[in-house]
């Protein structure tokens, strides 16, 4: 039965090699700079593979569950040879099992090596351009680096599985498969990572040297936030509130609005007003709330949001085998 399973993997699994040693030769052909500081006439070259590379990171996981997790029920259930491998002495859960640990080789295989070629590129692209690095935790490259691609792509196998067991028919549900990872992919930085780890909590007094940028309302006029500045730089930004003296969140005061006319943080405007203003809304108790999420919580973010996505995933594993030796005949 292993050899059957792989028998019906081995071209995907063959392609997808050949692709990552082509991406990791390119990756060795840029390299990288003498001295680490430019990558000189190679740079636009250098800056459509980085992108490339962050992109195959996010979408191999949606692809690897919609092309080999869906197809391991609905192709013997289209085909009806699923029924001679039950009358064998295969029961339905090892029939199930087997083709999933089988696909499940390639899917940790291939997302590891490219998670693995990735991150140590991209950490190359960093350190050779200052002015192009991203935060390791900002959500753009988050889920590109480290663990999280791998744990993104089985999840999204057992997900494929579940999703062919139910719907029976292999096209939709290839198309169901790529439609759920890609909601689960843009939930989890939305709306789940910021929680998986407590944030860095921070009250930040007002000040003109501590002002950094303000976000008008163009619906109702007036401002509708303040941005500080924290002591780390590329932390990733999960909370900005306004509180009073008694620190309760509200809305920047209305006597702002006439501080910021015509006025840009850094810029040669009017500095003495903004300062004044400031210095009001320190004398009033107002303070600027900021949480965050530093750089030196990416490794327990990348962690918890893989362990989050392997139990995940053995519970749909578990799905599957209920739903194959209940309710398909």
């Amino acid at each position: 039965m292993t050899w059957l399973a792989w028998r019906q993997v081995r071209l995907p699994a063959l392609l997808l090699a050949v692709l990552i040693v082509l991406g990791a030769i390119a990756m060795l052909l840029v390299g990288r700079p003498p001295g680490g500081t430019s990558f000189g006439e190679r740079e636009d070259v250098a800056t459509l593979l980085y992108g490339g590379a962050i992109g195959a990171a996010y979408g191999l996981p949606a692809l690897l569950g919609a092309f080999l997790g869906a197809p391991v029920v609905t192709r013997e259930l289209e085909a009806g040879t699923h029924r001679l491998a039950w009358t064998q002495g295969i029961s339905r859960t090892r029939w199930l099992l087997t083709r999933t640990a089988v696909a499940g080789a390639v899917v940790l295989a291939s997302s590891g090596l490219v998670a693995l070629l990735v991150t140590w590129w991209a950490a190359r692209r960093d350190h050779a351009s200052a002015d192009f690095r991203s935060s390791l935790v900002n959500p753009d490259v988050f889920g590109a680096r480290g663990l999280v691609p791998v744990g993104t792509a089985v999840f999204a196998l057992a997900l494929g599985v579940a999703v062919g067991a139910v719907v029976r028919r292999t096209l939709p549900a290839v198309a169901v498969t790529l439609a759920l990872v890609a909601a689960v992919q843009l939930a989890m930085p939305l709306v789940i990572r910021e929680h998986l780890w407590p944030p860095v909590e921070q009250d930040v007094a007002f000040s003109a040297e501590s002002l950094r940028s303000v976000l008008g309302d163009s619906d109702v006029g007036g401002i509708a936030e303040l941005r500080v500045a924290i002591p780390a730089q590329d932390a990733w930004v999960v909370g900005n509130d306004t509180l009073d003296r008694n620190g309760d969140v509200v809305a920047p005061p209305a006597f702002l609005t006439e501080c910021f006319t015509g006025y840009a943080p850094g810029s040669s405007g009017p500095e003495k007003p903004v300062a004044e203003c400031m210095a009001r809304l320190d004398a009033e108790g107002y303070r600027q709330h900021v949480e965050y999420q530093p750089t030196s919580h990416f490794w327990p973010l990348q962690i918890v949001e893989t362990l989050l996505l392997l139990v995940t995933a053995g519970a749909l594993t578990w799905f599957s085998a209920w739903w194959v030796r209940t309710r398909l005949t």
